[in-house]
C-alpha cells in the first residue's frame, strides 16, 4: 500500500516536472519566434 503510494507520487512529480520543462521550452521558442509580441491593453 505504502509501495503504490511512494510509486505514484514519483510518477505525478515526474509528469509535473515534464510539463514544466515542454511549457519553459514552449514559451523560449514563442519568444524566440515572436521577439516583439503585439501588446494588447
Amino acid at each position: 500500500m505504502g509501495r503504490l503510494k511512494i510509486a505514484l507520487l514519483v510518477t505525478l512529480t515526474t509528469v509535473l516536472s515534464l510539463f514544466a520543462m515542454i511549457g519553459s521550452a514552449s514559451a523560449c521558442a514563442w519568444s524566440f519566434y515572436q521577439p516583439e509580441p503585439p501588446k494588447r491593453i
